[in-house]
């Protein structure tokens, strides 16, 4: 895993953790994503890696992209190569084994390569850097101080880190 910030560390959980939130004062985040790991050989034992993601907004579900690449937009199947999100929120796209969101409205990008596990994120609103926390840090150009868990503490074990992350009832 690499933060935004470029600090390279490894994780190897089993549970759905938060890769990457706004983090401000509201009951909600303005986005939440959410990733789930499965084991590589095993479902429960390491090595492990992304399988699956969710992407919430204000704490609803707007994309659910499954372990077999099936993708929910705002719950519902995605039968096209393009879906849009709401009006003016974004858009999905699904072109040779690569899916990539586009959410305009709240600032970021992904893109998701199944075949290698890949996930990038970018942070397309100047206003999201030092704004976010979760798995990837907090993008405020410093590596030093992106291991803070989500009650504010700063760690310098990962997977005291990735465990502070996991999204609660998520492990089996």
């Amino acid at each position: 895993m690499t933060t935004f910030d470029g600090y390279k560390y490894n994780s190897n959980g089993y549970c759905s953790y938060t890769l990457v939130k706004s983090c401000d004062e509201t009951i909600y985040p303005d986005f939440e994503v959410t990733a789930d790991f499965r084991g590589k050989d095993h479902p429960y034992e390491p090595p492990t890696f992304m399988v699956a993601f969710n992407i919430t907004s204000n704490g609803k579900e707007l994309i659910r992209i499954n372990e077999d690449d099936s993708i929910l937009v705002n719950g519902q199947l995605m039968t096209d190569s393009l879906a849009v999100i709401d009006t003016y929120v974004g858009k999905v796209k699904k072109e040779k084994g690569t899916i990539i969101v586009y959410l305009n409205q709240l600032g970021f990008s992904l893109t998701w390569k199944r075949r290698g596990h890949v996930m990038s994120i970018t942070l397309n609103d100047d206003y999201l850097h030092g704004h976010v926390c979760g798995l990837l840090g907090n993008a405020d150009d410093n590596p030093k101080n992106d291991f803070i868990t989500p009650d504010g503490q700063r760690t310098f074990d990962s997977e005291v880190f990735s465990n502070s992350w996991q999204i609660p009832g998520s492990c089996p």
